[in-house]
């Protein structure tokens, strides 16, 4: 724990897997918390599992980039709580924490003794959140849940394809993960200062979809108050015309624009140059572009298709309209502003070797917050947690590592959880 920082003497235990939960516990590491990850060798948290290549390592669980972009500083301990000395290890843990997170499905915690009564019992003043699909109560509350079904579930989806209806087209990215992620973290945060207010633990029941409604507050107002179902529009808007993705210079360059106002519009058909959108009577308001935007997309292609996304960019945003390069993984990484900002950490790990990751998602002055530690590789802090802050005998670790009950690699036909 970093003294200075705002969560500084915070402690949080983390079961958590994939994008969602994980998320939120990297958010209260960043605010200066001591985040203790606990898995299973027998039940590894899924993003260990490869999700594209990996470096070249004899421990590849440790090296995959959905793991180590969920995960930075935490510590890592492995605990199999479906046995006795395991789940007493747990227990020792939780009492001198603050925080309990996790994204188990409902009735997991029940199976394994570790619900929020089981927790409070051993330790009254903590924060117990549950992470679920659904949340905790009602029809849907068991249902299988992983994030491309609860962004369906919460409409997303049927907003996000190309204009077409075309759900086969959607980006498989799930946004629901970081909705949540953020969300739960804000939960905690809240709980935490009317703990200190009160001195009282909280159980917090966070469900993914209702949080990734919101996302889409005004298509379900419109619905409730005029009965109007949205549609998705694909790139472009509702209120502005024109806005795009149009095609650029090379093998997949695209460069986005998005023209706000009439003057926006005139500056543009003058950067532009072509008589046809000068003085046309189709053109001349928002209401005309956006009903004759298929017209005004084929004369802004041509145009753009001859320049570099970067060269579109620099003349729109000279003249005051928003407009942006369309990157990917490899520009992100290259470029000049992102550098400059620092946003990107040189992290080095013991097995994927040095690289960089991305940043906090803030900036705090008059802060004490350390350099990012790198995710951590399987059960790497086992005897730090269960000596240091579980109290267990060098003996009592012994015997946990002779049973299997803790670990370093993931045991054979190991789950991923």
């Amino acid at each position: 724990m970093h003294k200075g920082n705002l969560l500084a003497n915070i402690r949080a235990v983390e079961i958590g897997t994939g994008r969602g939960g994980p998320g939120a516990g990297v958010l209260l590491a960043d605010l200066g918390a001591q985040v203790i990850k606990v898995e299973s060798i027998t039940r590894v948290d899924s993003t260990r599992r490869a999700h594209g290549p990996v470096p070249d390592s004899p421990r590849p669980w440790n090296c995959t980039p959905g793991f180590m972009s969920r995960n930075h500083g935490k510590l890592d301990v492995t605990l199999d709580l479906t046995k006795p000395k395991g789940l007493d290890a747990f227990m020792r843990i939780i009492k001198v924490s603050d925080i309990y997170l996790s994204n188990m499905a409902v009735g997991a915690a029940e199976k394994l003794g570790i619900t929020y009564k089981d927790l409070s019992t051993v330790n009254p003043g903590i924060i117990y959140l549950s992470s679920t699909g659904f949340g905790r109560t009602g029809p849907y509350a068991r249902s299988v849940a992983m994030g491309n079904s609860i962004d369906g579930a919460a409409g997303l989806f049927a907003l996000r394809d190309y204009g077409d209806g075309d759900g086969t087209a959607v980006s498989p990215s799930t946004h629901c993960d970081s909705i949540g992620a953020s969300t739960n973290a804000l939960a905690i945060l809240t709980a935490l200062y009317y703990r200190q207010k009160t001195g009282k633990g909280v159980f917090i029941d966070a469900s993914m979809a209702e949080p990734s409604v919101c996302h889409i507050g005004e298509a379900v107002m419109d619905y409730s108050m005029n009965e109007r179902v949205w549609r998705s529009l694909g790139n472009r808007h509702a209120t502005r015309s024109p806005q795009g993705c149009y095609p650029c210079q090379g093998k997949d360059e695209w460069v986005t624009l998005s023209v706000a106002s009439d003057e926006e519009w005139r500056r543009l058909a003058g950067i532009i140059g072509d008589p046809r959108l000068a003085g046309d009577a189709r053109f001349n308001d928002i209401l005309s572009r956006l009903k004759n935007q298929d017209e005004i997309d084929q004369v802004i292609r041509r145009w753009t298709e001859s320049r570099t996304k970067s060269e579109v960019t620099r003349l729109l945003q000279e003249a005051g309209i928003a407009a942006g390069p369309v990157y990917n993984n490899a520009d992100v990484y290259a470029d000049p502003h992102v550098r400059e900002q620092g946003y990107l950490e040189t992290v080095d790990h013991p097995d994927a070797g040095r690289h960089l990751c991305p940043g906090r998602l803030w900036r705090l002055e008059r802060t004490d917050v350390p350099p990012r530690s790198y995710a951590p590789c399987l059960g790497e802090h086992n005897e730090y947690v269960l000596r240091e802050i579980a109290g267990l005998t060098a003996e009592e670790i012994s015997d946990l590592e002779t049973r299997g009950i803790i670990g370093t690699v993931p045991r054979a036909g190991a789950t991923a959880d």
